[in-house]
């Protein structure tokens, strides 16, 4: 370690004078050594003749002083400067204020531990002298140096330093990446809730929601870039230094929910497309479909905002009667099979590292592709059916309705990215495009869940009120789209699922207990926590209409809109660039985010 590290620990050096005249003349942290006085350079706190005051024993004077000797103190950093007044004073900088016995009376202000590790310190720069060159000059890497273990950890001082980092990513895989995260399960919701808000409702509010949330996305950018020059790599550490502790603790709980109810989301379709596809490779190869099954179009549930848990409009009517029939009894949608999934996805979960897994994020690209063309070719075989002047009749649709929330929920859950936002876009070859990247990739997210959900709300060929909360469920089950499309989505859900988990927890642990994997016996219990809540979601309340609703609103609010728009307003007032209108605004937008969180209690 060297000495003027050890300077930045410690406190200022004391500065001794041997003539109080001088005093007055010369610069704090210095002594005056004068011609004729001699040191002994074998002892710790040596004494000169004149003034009887101490000399650090890391300063190497010959005992002989000759006034054109240059003295000399090691590291080469702490050397002396020759007085340009007189030539006979030399200063040297004291590296470290040791005691004083001779004149310090109170007892010193460390511990004894602390006091013996001072007194190895200073023996250790007398020796350090031996590790020099025979022209006096200090080695390159002196073998004499403390060792930081036994430095006191009083001495240390923890700094962040920033690195600006140079990025590579082009612009159009930053905003390929923005587009592929923020599509999710809410595409499989869409035609329902356009149905829930209304048609005209509907679009206006999914475009509306995309501007808000393309506003509070910037937002976290550009506060996260201005306080970059601090270290600061994370929305959490901005919310850390405005608003404190308690916000950092908001920033992480928010970011938490909106993992776990991405789980639960995930748990029911995981379970409703394993229990379908289960079942259609059941009933093809028992033969229990038969020739009118070609004839179904779409299914209508007595109920369309639940969830379908067994739709029989496409078996043989003997094997319906059947009710002891075992399959039927052990493969039940909402009662075992969310069970059965457990023994499918719990050994992949429990990985010190989910590396494995990022290998199948392309499963997204290909499942959001296929949603398409499979919209496209639905929507071209059934047609427009969809009119506005006649209710009670069929394929009526209203372009406005009082259930709306359901769609703004879902909304703020469909363009949430605003807590890896910034992981995505750090590595951006232009850093300046970020804001047209990241307006561009949110408009890409709108038409594709526009294209979706009109596309097959307008096409729908029954009563718009069949429409389910998972378009999936309105189709027969033997329906080769409908199975491909469950195939491709189930894969690409259980390869996200780990990382989901992953994610929670090392975010859950690093919060509570500054640890990211305490051992594999504690990764598996809390594991099965939370598989046990998503099995109890996936058995008693399947709606992922609900859930999503549920969990958007509630990260839209506060992650979303509360958390950054508060954020720019107190920087913007530390600023000096506040003004009323902008308070207006922003605390409308933010009271609206909390109106939609309560509203979904009344859907």
């Amino acid at each position: 370690m060297s000495d003027s590290d050890t300077t930045a620990l410690l406190s200022p050096s004391v500065r001794y004078e041997d003539d109080e005249d001088e005093e007055q003349n010369n610069p704090p942290s210095t002594i005056q050594i004068r011609e004729g006085h001699t040191v002994d350079p074998y002892f710790d706190d040596t004494v000169m003749h004149d003034s009887g005051l101490p000399v650090e024993a890391n300063v190497n004077i010959q005992p002989t002083f000759n006034k054109k000797q240059e003295i000399k103190s090691k590291p080469a950093a702490l050397r002396t400067d020759v007085s340009p007044e007189n030539t006979n004073v030399q200063k040297v900088r004291m590296p470290i204020a040791f005691p004083n016995p001779l004149r310090d009376t109170e007892a010193p202000e460390y511990d004894p531990v602390t006091s013996a590790a001072l007194s190895r310190y200073k023996y250790y720069k007398h020796l350090e002298k031996y590790s020099a060159t025979n022209n006096g000059n200090p080695a390159a890497e002196p073998v004499l140096v403390m060792p930081d273990h036994m430095i006191p950890a009083k001495f240390y001082t923890i700094l962040t330093i920033y690195q600006q980092t140079t990025g590579r990513q082009k612009s159009i895989i930053t905003i390929f990446a923005l587009w592929n995260t923020m599509m999710g399960t809410a595409l499989l919701s869409m035609p329902w809730a356009i149905r829930m808000a209304g048609f005209a409702n509907g679009i206006g509010l999914l475009i509306f929601i995309a501007f808000l949330m393309l506003y509070s996305a910037y937002r976290i950018m550009t506060c996260t870039k201005e306080m970059a020059h601090l270290g600061f790599v994370d929305f959490s550490d901005v919310c850390r230094h405005y608003l404190g502790q308690i916000g950092y603790i908001i920033c992480s709980v928010c970011s938490l929910i909106s993992l776990i109810g991405g789980m639960i989301v995930y748990w029911i379709l995981l379970s409703n497309f394993l229990y379908y596809t289960v079942t259609y490779i059941y009933m093809k190869s028992t033969h229990q479909f038969n020739n009118s099954t070609q004839n179904i179009t779409v299914l209508c549930p007595r109920n369309a905002s639940v969830e379908v848990s067994s739709n029989f409009f496409f078996v043989d009517d003997d094997a319906l009667q059947q009710k002891n029939d075992e399959f039927q009894q052990i493969w039940q949608l909402t009662k075992t099979v969310p069970f059965f999934l457990l023994l499918v996805l719990f050994p992949l979960i429990n990985f010190k590292s989910p590396t494995f897994f990022t290998k199948f994020n392309s499963l997204a690209s290909i499942s959001v592709a296929y949603l398409i063309i499979f919209t496209i070719g639905k929507a071209a075989k059934w047609g427009i059916n969809i009119q506005f002047s006649q209710p009670g009749e069929s394929f009526y649709s209203p372009n406005f309705n009082t259930s709306f929330p359901a769609l703004t929920g879902i909304a703020a859950l469909a363009y949430f990215i605003h807590n890896c936002i910034i992981a995505i876009i750090q590595h951006q070859e232009k850093p300046e495009n970020n804001g047209r990247d990241l307006s561009i990739a949110f408009f890409l997210v709108c038409i594709t869940y526009l294209t979706i959900g009109v596309g097959l709300y307008i096409s729908f060929p029954d009563d718009k009120t069949c429409i389910s909360d998972n378009i999936l469920n309105n189709l027969p089950l033997n329906d080769l789209w409908a199975v491909v499309a469950r195939i491709f989505i189930f894969f690409q859900l259980g390869a996200i699922f780990p990382l989901l988990i992953y994610v929670f927890r090392i975010q859950l642990l690093h919060v509570t207990l500054k640890i990211i994997w305490p051992g594999l016996h504690w990764v598996i219990l809390l594991n099965l926590v939370i598989c046990a809540l998503c099995i109890v979601f996936a058995c008693f309340l399947p709606y992922i209409g609900k859930v999503i609703g549920y969990v958007g609103a509630f990260c839209g609010f506060s992650y979303a809109l509360a958390l950054p728009l508060t954020i720019y307003l107190i920087s913007s007032y530390e600023k000096g660039t506040l003004t009323w209108p902008v308070v207006v605004i922003h605390v409308i937008i933010m009271l609206l985010g909390l109106a939609n969180f309560i509203a979904q209690f009344f859907v």
